[in-house]
């Protein structure tokens, strides 16, 4: 058995007949399963598409093709004749295929095939039945669960190798290694004189290496209690307000209850309290509450909080511990679980399933090259010396944690944007707007697609099946009540069915094979929430964070002493071999412009949904925001 990936194939189907019209037939028949066992049981590959050849030296001939039924069984007729050019009897070879959808230059729909894996059945077949028995394919599998040293806490797609099953697109790659190589020699110049000498660059030095941020453009006006207003509603980390006592009054809290931390960053609760006043959101007070006795356990416990104001001295210490907490959230918890892994988990059932669904070119284009960036964040975000575990308080338990209880409150069931909090609320806005294009475009390819899409059903039954199976428990945050908005939120309201001894998160597409008026409209709900957080929410966390972190005095992951205490010199607090990371890799995450929906580089994007944007342009532009921005997937 030997895989071959890569190669374009065409599909050819039609019967075989000899020179006299009638048809001389041998058959193949066979099954074919996934490679690793779903709940300890053979699960089969429904509807695949296989072609059997004749393998010759010279040129291999087509002899037919065919699809697995419901249970992986499949049989093929063939007409030995056909592959009789070089030989007197065929060398079968069956071959599975899969595609990837695109467009051609007039904006056609087209697939382009490509082998996932081919079976010998060995040379001079002679036998009027060849059984090919059960076959496994390794398709897109799930990762095992996680073992001492694994980063597989949420649900993820199967390694082999060392490879995932999709690689980037070559066009991403080298736009990457470009941007990287600009500022690759002066980083690596100051890692080296970092580690071996006792001069080490200071902050300013190493940010001049960079093109200014936005923070460093801004200087002091981004020190502003009025700037920090501005990126809880519209920054890196567009946060969820909860209410306040009174009213009008909201805060935004970072808390490190229940997570391990390391014994080298402080890390205390952070609560950042607003009064929203003649539509402005002003800044009051920020609560900072410490672990007692410097413990690192998650079961520490914490002391009273102490509440910082503009008219105390170390006012401007505890904003920046704040925007520390704000920037170390943000990328763990809001971009890399909500956005990257998030997709993931979705993306593994619906390769596995959807074979023929139109549902498929809608949605797989945007999740090209998700699982290849993930693998390489498992070891430049988690692993022990990546950029979380080096550069934060967060140890490999609380990544885990932290990670797993954020996808507890995540499902695609009843999700809209939140509702803006005042007229600056541009993310809000936006992303109100966004969703109202997503909903007119996704109606309407379900609408024309509608007879094909109920045709195959029962792909999209099996691939809810498996995301509800493989979903990790639904977690009721405590405090969800108090937020300002519930429609982000996945309340215990929503369908969670109890399986494998858990209330699953993620709730169910539909659990019939011929759909109903309900089950259509949760497909299009479903579409939605997926491309919204592919495209816009990605965009958005990923192309800010250098705006963020690319000062280093101004956020970063982690400190590493109280700088609450106006004895300690705030300007050392990030060890330099730390203060090195954060512009490098958000300079590279934000710089690598490839794979967005306006420029459709890979012509992958469905040209109706460029016109939804085109003919909202005028509405985006009145929000300051350019439609050209967002990108096709999470490639980076």
């Amino acid at each position: 058995m030997s895989k071959v990936k890569g190669r374009s194939i065409s599909k050819v189907e039609g019967g075989a007949a000899n020179k006299t019209g009638r048809s001389i037939t041998k058959k193949v028949k066979g099954r074919i399963v996934f490679s690793k066992k779903v709940n300890n049981q053979v699960k089969p590959v429904a509807g695949a598409f296989l072609q059997l050849w004749d393998l010759d030296v010279i040129e291999n001939d087509f002899l037919n093709s065919g699809y697995t039924n419901e249970n992986g069984e499949f049989e093929i007729e063939y007409d030995p004749k056909k592959g009789s050019r070089w030989n007197d009897t065929p060398d079968l070879v069956l071959r599975f295929l899969d595609r990837e959808y695109g467009y051609d230059k007039l904006g056609q729909p087209i697939s382009n095939w490509f082998v996932v894996q081919s079976f010998h059945a060995g040379d001079n077949i002679t036998a009027d039945i060849f059984d090919f028995g059960e076959l496994q394919v390794a398709f897109w599998g799930y990762e095992d669960k996680e073992d001492l040293n694994g980063v597989n806490f949420t649900p993820r797609v199967a390694i082999i190798d060392g490879k995932a099953p999709q690689a980037q697109r070559s066009g991403r790659t080298n736009e990457q290694i470009r941007t990287g190589l600009k500022h690759f020699l002066s980083h690596r110049k100051d890692t080296l004189i970092s580690k071996f000498s006792d001069t080490h660059p200071t902050n300013p030095e190493i940010e001049e290496d960079y093109p200014p941020n936005n923070t460093r453009k801004l200087k002091e006006e981004a020190r502003s209690d009025d700037f920090i207003s501005y990126m809880t509603l519209n920054g890196f980390n567009p946060c969820m307000f909860k209410k306040g006592a009174e009213p009008d009054t909201f805060y935004v809290d970072f808390k490190w209850n229940g997570l391990e931390i390391d014994e080298r960053h402080f890390a205390p609760n952070t609560t950042a309290n607003f009064k929203l006043q003649n539509d402005k959101l002003q800044l009051e007070s920020i609560a900072l509450q410490k672990r007692l006795g410097g413990e690192t356990s998650a079961h520490a416990l914490y002391r009273d909080s102490k509440l910082y104001t503009s008219t105390d001295a170390e006012w401007e210490r505890v904003k920046r511990i704040f925007r520390c907490n704000y920037f170390a959230f943000g990328e763990v918890a809001s971009h890399l679980s909500e956005t990257h892994l998030n997709v993931e988990q979705y993306i593994v059932p619906l390769r596995r399933n959807l074979l023929h669904n139109p549902i498929a070119r809608l949605l797989l284009p945007h999740f090209y090259g998700t699982v290849d960036v993930n693998l390489a964040a498992n070891d430049i975000l988690l692993s022990t010396n990546g950029l979380v575990q080096k550069c934060s308080a967060l140890t490999e338990n609380s990544v885990k944690k932290l990670c797993r209880d954020t996808f507890g409150t995540l499902n695609w069931y009843n999700w809209k944007p939140r509702q803006p909090l005042l007229k600056g609320h541009n993310f809000a806005h936006i992303s109100l707007l966004y969703w109202d294009v997503l909903n007119a475009y996704v109606s309407g390819f379900v609408k024309d697609n509608l007879p094909m899409i109920k045709k195959h059903w029962s792909e999209i039954r099996r691939m809810s099946e498996e995301l509800v199976f493989n979903s990790l428990p639904y977690l009721e945050l405590p405090g969800d009540q108090f937020l300002y908005d519930l429609s982000e939120a996945n309340t215990k309201d929503n369908p969670h069915p109890y399986i494998n001894g858990k209330f699953s998160a993620i709730s169910p597409v539909t659990q019939r094979d011929i759909p109903d008026n309900e089950d259509i409209k949760n497909i299009i709900q479903f579409c939605c929430y997926l491309l919204y957080q592919a495209t816009f929410k990605h965009s958005w966390l990923n192309d800010l964070q250098y705006e963020m972190g690319g000062e280093v005095e101004f956020a970063t992951l982690g400190i590493t002493d109280d700088i609450s205490n106006l004895r300690i010199d705030a300007s050392t607090v990030v060890p330099p071999d730390q203060a090195l990371e954060h512009p490098f890799i958000t300079y590279i995450l934000n710089y690598t412009e490839y794979g967005y929906i306006m420029r459709n580089e890979d012509d992958d994007m469905n040209p109706t949904l460029m016109k939804h944007l085109v003919g909202r342009n005028a509405d985006f532009k009145k929000l300051g925001y350019d439609i050209r921005s967002i990108r096709s997937c999470i490639n980076i």
